[in-house]
């Protein structure tokens, strides 16, 4: 090898020298790219010439190249893993990182150096060995991610857990009762924490965020679900912070002398929500975000000092123990409460490495000093307060300067949250309307997009104003339990497929749970609201009704929903037996005659629900109408006798006849008003009801029985495959089966005891008009004839609903004069299915 000092000549390198001076990603073949390098003796003075000799001498060959397919599924996963939702989180400090594509930013990656590997500027791609190393100071870049302690990670936690749900809980705990509600809030509190352990194991294993593993699990129709439940939980919250912001706002007026109506105040607040949906980068709410966090911490103390006063003065109040009429509502806004479950990972993944270990026990501190405080604040402001506290805990405070002072406080809080709880659901639609990013020349588009989400939510809020408590439950039943309680089980099961049997029957159960809250919270609060909304005085009620006359066609339309939902649940059912069972088996090569006895037997049962359901929606259920009261008042004066009277419709009714508050009429030997069949459950359709649910039982529970095997094996990631619409329609099949049994059951017993469920709640055990055998009580709702009584057919011989036997031990005054209260018939009925 010749050694010498460079030349004047070998300085001046030529054009070659210099291209092959820039950074080349470290591929050998472009080092090894000239034609005489193998013969080529070293020279110090030629760029790259021990780089060169090295690969000649370790290789002996110029490696493969990475193939183009390897390549796309590299740039594949880059790009699975800025999913829209975290890489706006990762860029809202640099405009143009988000209108990088996948092969951009893994060009950006790889041309990282190890020191700054966190995040790094757009302006390095251009970087090379030549690029001079004293940048302009005006070139911004990325700054390496700052890693969390433990307090920081706490207080992150506080905040995704803490929220205007705090102030709703003493209202809640009038509707369960303050003895049932601690119960049920802890029991959410659990499942809360059990969730988050899910997902965090999976995180664990997978990486990611919450989108990006469900994903993994089930493919883009997870990822979808995902951020389909995030936008309506921020939309959900969004709507309630203005309504929350109107209602109190309406107050701080009227005490000044101003008068402004909840509504008006509602569309007033576009002009302000508008402009601040416009700004892109969520670290400008840093200041706000704090402003808003010491009002909430100031009202929250003073709501305190209030009660504790009025208790050391006045004493506690007449509280419930428990709640049967409204206890539904309270288990949405527990819900609501503790949802948080969307900070979760991030907070994770902010935390230093040393404290990971430490996050899950942090979490069940942060949830267990919450429900602790949470019992208290709402168990001493309920007893201070009583039966006469308001879904708004301030709004039941003395009526002073301070009182005025936190609502106004409260409200700005509120007012400043709009725009960071609006900013994840505005960049998710955006990405799934596959808008461009920054720097796309689409601000004026897009910023028409921000203020229609804006509008919406206006709208929703507005028509949602007259019962924020049943409007809170229903966002978190309907918006908040898919994140907190179904998915990260399902997720788990799906991608744990070693996991215990007992693991797995507790992670079914958890998303059982999750599905009949889902449903049943929903539409009993949904219900609610529709009854509250027929008794109305409000104007708006009092213009419907004289558009729509007695009934308003849109409650109508709304009552349609639920079963409009049924049948899309049988429809479902029906085809994930037939083709992911019966044909299955059938191409696994199964015997075909027990397939053959199978598929007869369901469609049995299929066609029995279908009647009983049709019969059951369609049947008069015994409406007391005007020829009947008037002849019922004819009769009732030959004998000298007086006819009760209803309230609601001020008609004559029969003995045990009690009003709908839904249908507005009243209804012979009324049961409930089922909004699942639209309609009220009374003497003429109560067979069919009954029947309805007991072949809904068996139906779902066949198909629980009989493709148990293919789902175990699909949780086993097995050889057999179950697609997520399978595996949905198992899940709801199981669910559905553990509610109708027990619906089975109690209305077996209703029928034997010669009760309603109405009655029930009257009388207890123990009916006025009970006849002396279980047997006579049985044929009184389905006949004489034998062969009719598991039949969706009229009964022979049953009630007639105006005769009833007195039993000896009744006074007879009970025939003509005892009625139910029909203010609390609807009330009651919300109770049923």
């Amino acid at each position: 090898m010749l050694l010498s000092s460079p030349t004047s000549e070998s300085v001046a390198a030529p054009d070659s020298a210099v291209e092959l001076l820039k950074r080349t990603n470290s591929e050998p073949s472009v080092i090894l790219a000239s034609p005489d390098a193998e013969d080529k003796v070293i020279d110090i003075t030629e760029p790259l010439a021990f780089r060169r000799a090295h690969l000649r001498l370790s290789q002996h060959g110029q490696p493969k190249k990475v193939s183009p397919e390897v390549r796309a599924s590299i740039i594949d996963a880059v790009d699975k893993v800025y999913n829209p939702f975290i890489s706006s989180m990762l860029s809202q400090d640099n405009d143009r990182y988000d209108g990088l594509d996948a092969s951009a930013r893994l060009r950006n990656l790889l041309n990282t150096p190890a020191s700054s590997m966190a995040y790094r500027s757009t302006q390095t791609l251009g970087y090379t060995e030549l690029t001079p190393l004293n940048q302009p100071s005006s070139i911004k870049s990325f700054s390496p991610a700052k890693e969390t302690t433990l307090g920081q990670a706490f207080l992150a936690l506080l905040k995704a857990f803490v929220g205007t749900g705090v102030l709703f809980l003493p209202q809640g705990f009038k509707s369960g009762g303050i003895l049932f509600a601690p119960a049920l809030l802890c029991f959410v509190a659990v499942l809360t924490v059990f969730a988050i352990f899910r997902l965090l194991q999976c995180r664990a294993v997978h990486g990611g965020t919450y989108g990006h593993i469900g994903e993994i699990a089930f493919g883009i129709g997870g990822h979808r679900m995902v951020q389909v439940s995030i936008v309506l939980m921020q939309a959900g919250f969004c709507c309630s912070y203005i309504i929350f912001v109107a209602q109190n706002m309406h107050e701080v007026l009227a005490y000044f002398g101003a008068d402004l109506s909840v509504g008006a105040l509602i569309i007033l607040q576009t002009v302000l929500y508008i402009p601040l949906s416009w700004i892109r980068y969520i670290s400008y709410f840093s200041v706000s975000n704090l402003v808003a966090d010491a009002f909430i911490l100031y009202g929250v103390a003073y709501i305190l000092g209030c009660s504790f006063t009025s208790l050391a003065d006045v004493g506690m109040k007449q509280v419930e123990y428990f709640n049967p009429q409204d206890y539904s509502v309270f288990v949405g806004t527990a819900v609501f409460t503790f949802e948080g479950i969307g900070l979760i990972i991030p907070t994770q993944a902010s935390l230093a490495k040393e404290h990971q270990k430490h996050f899950l026990p942090l979490i069940v501190a942060t949830v267990t000093g919450l429900f602790v405080f949470y019992c208290f604040f709402a168990s001493v402001n309920y007893a201070a307060i009583g039966d006469t506290i308001e879904p708004l805990v301030m709004s039941s405070l003395p009526r002073n300067g301070w009182t005025i002072s936190v609502q106004a406080g409260y409200s700005i809080a509120q007012l400043l949250s709009y725009p960071l709880f609006l900013f994840p659901a505005v960049k998710i639609i955006e990405d799934m309307l596959l808008l461009p990013r920054r720097d796309s020349g689409l601000k004026a588009q897009k910023n028409l997009i921000r203020t229609l989400i804006v509008t919406v939510t206006v709208m929703i809020a507005y028509f949602g104003q007259d019962r924020l408590d049943l409007f809170v439950s229903i966002v978190g039943a309907f918006c908040c339990v898919p994140l907190s309680f179904i998915y990260p089980p399902l997720f788990y099961l799906k991608l744990f497929p070693d996991a215990s049997l007992c693991s797995k029957l507790l992670d079914v159960t958890v998303v059982a749970i999750g599905v009949l809250t889902f449903f049943y919270v929903t539409w009993s609060n949904i219900e609610k609201w529709q009854s509250g909304a027929m008794g109305s005085k409000r104007k708006s009620v009092v213009v419907a009704a004289m558009l729509f006359q007695n009934k308003s066609r849109l409650i109508r339309a709304v009552s349609w929903i639920p079963v409009t939902l049924v049948a899309m649940l049988i429809t479902l059912e029906y085809y994930v037996f037939i083709q992911y069972h019966i044909r299955a088996k059938l191409r696994d090569g199964n015997d075909p005659t027990g397939l053959l006895l199978e598929f007869l037997l369901f469609n049995t049962l299929v066609a029995l629900i279908v009647v009983c359901y049709f019969r059951v929606v369609t049947t008069d259920p015994g409406f007391v109408n005007d020829a009947m009261a008037e002849k019922l008042r004819i009769e009732a004066l030959e004998i000298g006798l007086e006819m009760p009277m209803c309230r609601a419709c001020t008609k004559p009714k029969p003995v045990r006849a009690h009003h709908c508050s839904v249908c507005r009429m009243c209804v012979m030997k009324m049961d409930h008003h089922c909004p699942w069949v639209g309609n009220c459950v009374g003497l003429a359709n109560y067979k069919y009801f009954y029947l309805f649910v007991l072949y809904g039982a068996l139906g779902c529970g066949m198909i629980l029985v009989t493709m148990f095997p293919a789902f175990e094996s699909a949780i086993n990631h097995s050889t057999v495959e179950m697609p997520m619409t399978a595996l949905l329609g198992y899940v709801m099949a199981g669910s559905v089966t553990l509610s109708l049994l027990i619906f089975t059951g109690f209305h077996t017993f209703l029928i034997l005891r010669g009760l309603t469920t109405l009655e029930m709640n009257v009388y207890g055990m123990r009916s006025p008009y009970r006849r002396p055998t279980w047997g006579e009580n049985w044929r009184s709702v389905f006949g004489t004839e034998k062969s009719t009584w598991l039949l969706p057919v009229p009964p022979v011989g049953a009630d007639d609903g105006l005769t009833w036997m007195q039993p000896s031990r009744m006074p007879s005054r009970v025939l003509v004069s005892h009625a139910i209260d029909d203010s609390d018939d609807h009330e009651t009925s919300s109770l049923i299915l």
